[in-house]
């Protein structure tokens, strides 16, 4: 999947307000090479309690570059899923 630039920040904006269909989108932003959107990413997840999107965060948590592994960590704490916990 190719995310436009336009769709990079629209998706990241949008984090829990968007569709589950959107998924596969955030879970490939959470690699894009600008920290910051990476970051968005993830913490959009936090609005998705899919086995994908818990699992992806749980792999930065313990993988991922350093800001992305943070934010993954907070995300995983503060998601409202019980299978992030």
């Amino acid at each position: 999947m190719r995310v436009s630039i336009s769709q990079r920040p629209a998706a990241v904006a949008a984090g829990g307000r968007l569709p589950d269909d959107k998924l596969p989108l955030l879970l490939k932003l959470t690699g894009d090479p600008d920290a910051e959107i990476a970051k968005a990413a993830v913490r959009a997840l936090r609005e998705f309690g899919t086995p994908e999107a818990v699992a992806r965060l749980a792999e930065l948590a313990k993988s991922g570059p350093e800001p992305v592994r943070f934010a993954a960590v907070e995300s995983l704490a503060a998601s409202r899923y019980a299978t992030a916990h």
